[in-house]
């Protein structure tokens, strides 16, 4: 089970999945964009507040390549005006996250490949038991938590 949000150490890292990412940048573009973004408009201004408080309580923010390219190609789904201002606002959010490198071979061996894809996959192998998992995705969540990863559901946080 995960522990209330107030009790997790900070020193954890925290990584988001690809969908919380782009909320993120969209809402640091402007929280008015959320329900404008064709990625993000099942979302409301709250769930960007929701996601800015859970980031903030996390020391680390962590990623993979994988998550840094689905978003790029997610945000640039727009106009070039818009795009060029949430390029603006991820370019620094890279320079505050730990990148890190899984082979794409590891997640290509796994026999949920189908199923999960490259990125989940790589997130499942880069999570382990050192960093928490924010997503949406229920599937995920299941498979993250019969792993024993510490996963958190953006949709049941208060």
């Amino acid at each position: 089970m995960t522990p209330p949000l107030g009790t997790r150490r900070l020193k954890t890292g925290l990584i988001l999945d690809t969908n919380l990412f782009v909320l993120l940048v969209v809402g640091l573009f402007d929280p008015a964009w959320i329900d404008k973004h064709k990625r993000t408009n099942s979302y409301t201004i709250e769930d960007f507040n929701r996601l800015k408080r859970v980031v903030g309580s996390y020391n680390r923010l962590v990623t993979l390549p994988n998550v840094l390219t689905e978003v790029s190609n997610l945000l640039a789904q727009t106009s070039d005006v818009i795009r060029r201002g949430l390029f603006d606002k991820l370019a620094p959010l890279i320079k505050q996250t730990e990148e890190i490198h899984v082979p794409s071979s590891i997640p290509a061996k796994h026999p949920l490949f189908h199923t999960f894809g490259l990125t989940d996959l790589a997130i499942a192998e880069l999570s382990g038991r050192q960093y928490v998992v924010l997503t949406d995705d229920r599937k995920f969540i299941s498979f993250l938590v019969g792993l024993g990863v510490e996963t958190m559901d953006f949709r049941s946080l208060p």
